[in-house]
């Protein structure tokens, strides 16, 4: 059983459907239960076509459908005769029996050059299926059937000429509606019936279905102007389907061409990475190993000693006690003595430099006796020039 499958609240209870799984007893024993239990059957067979969006049933899968546990019911024979009896299932045949009864046949070939036969032997001719085993439910059959024709009134913008589909392109647009193409042709099968679509097969390749028009009892015949309009609506999507298929092959060219840009660059970027490998390898000949490895070395050392600095100096302020400010001024003050001391020692120095320049301005000591220089005429002339 599928996570999201429906079914009813007794389907948890083993107890319970052992009791719904086993065949019918005489209904006269339990009419009660006879019909609860048919009643029950019914409505799960009903609900499970609703929830697959089916208004068929093959009879010989019927009870494949309600396996549980690894057992199949054995009293859905008598259901199916039940609701066969009751009319709320029908046998496939029956709806070709109803178009005849309604003079829709003979109504048909009066109106249409080329009819076709709607029936299910062309449906399931190349098909072993036999046709006794398929069922449709009439109340889910109408509901599909309103729904189509609520579908396409909702698409018309030109009643002259949206009325009329080709058969393909009707089942591809409303191919939601049908999960099996039994489905798809019993409902046509019914609007025909009901005479609200005509079919009508124009060649070998194209049937054209035509839907009344909406407030109309019935269909009416496809005119010549109808089928004009058709065959240029037919061209014009033609046309569309081509440029379609012309631009979708242009994008593809297009990506094609990128691609091969894309491969053009790259080969060109590869050329370029084995022009700088090769370049590389020339270089490294020349480069010594060991020169490399002493290099890298010292630098090394100069970084850790620049962190070693680094480390120092962001280590923030240094803190003194008083013994160690004592000793630091008690040097600060031998080296202030030791300055003062240098300072008069040149100071002395410079004085002395000032004496010798001063003893520089006297007049040379004479080498003469003076009383040898005062004899004669001229001795103070003498002594004058001895004091120059």
């Amino acid at each position: 059983m599928a996570e999201n499958e429906w079914f009813p609240p007794e389907w948890q209870d083993d107890q319970r459907m052992s009791v719904l799984f086993a065949a019918f007893r005489d209904k006269s024993l339990n009419p009660l239960s006879w019909n609860q239990k048919m009643n029950f059957w019914m409505t799960v067979i009903s609900e499970k076509c609703k929830q697959k969006g089916t208004c068929s049933l093959n009879l010989d899968n019927l009870a494949s459908i309600f396996e549980r546990k690894g057992k199949f019911p054995k009293c859905l024979d008598l259901v199916v005769e039940e609701m066969i009896r009751i009319k709320k299932l029908k046998h496939l045949s029956d709806i070709e029996a109803s178009s005849s009864t309604k003079g829709w046949l003979s109504w048909s070939l009066s109106v249409v050059k080329k009819p076709i036969s709607w029936s299910f032997s062309r449906l399931l001719g190349s098909t072993n299926t036999n046709t006794e085993k398929l069922v449709y439910l009439p109340d889910l059959l109408q509901e599909k059937c309103n729904e189509l024709l609520r579908q396409h009134y909702r698409c018309i913008e030109h009643d002259i000429s949206d009325h009329i589909l080709e058969l393909e392109e009707l089942k591809s647009k409303y191919q939601p509606l049908f999960p099996t193409d039994i489905d798809f042709d019993i409902v046509l099968q019914q609007l025909q019936t009901d005479r609200k679509i005509l079919l009508q097969q124009i060649n070998d390749k194209e049937t054209l279905v035509k839907f009344c028009k909406d407030g109309e009892k019935e269909v009416k015949a496809i005119e010549d102007i109808e089928l004009s309009l058709y065959n240029i609506k037919k061209v014009e999507r033609d046309l569309e389907k081509q440029i379609e298929s012309l631009s979708i092959k242009c994008d593809s060219h297009t990506q094609d061409a990128k691609a091969y840009v894309r491969e053009r660059k790259k080969k060109m970027v590869l050329k370029a990475y084995q022009a700088g490998v090769s370049a590389l390898k020339t270089t490294s000949k020349t480069v010594n190993i060991d020169k490399v490895e002493n290099a890298m070395d010292d630098l090394q050392e100069v970084l850790e000693d620049q962190d070693e600095i680094n480390r120092t100096l962001s280590a923030g302020e240094i803190t003194l006690d008083d013994t160690s400010v004592a000793e630091l001024e008690s040097e600060l003050d031998a080296m202030l003595d030791e300055d003062q001391q240098q300072t008069d020692l040149d100071d002395l120095a410079d004085l002395m430099n000032n004496l010798q320049t001063k003893d520089a301005e006297y007049p040379n000591v004479p080498k003469t006796s003076p009383t040898k220089s005062m004899k004669g005429d001229n001795s103070n002339i003498a002594l004058e020039k001895a004091y120059e």
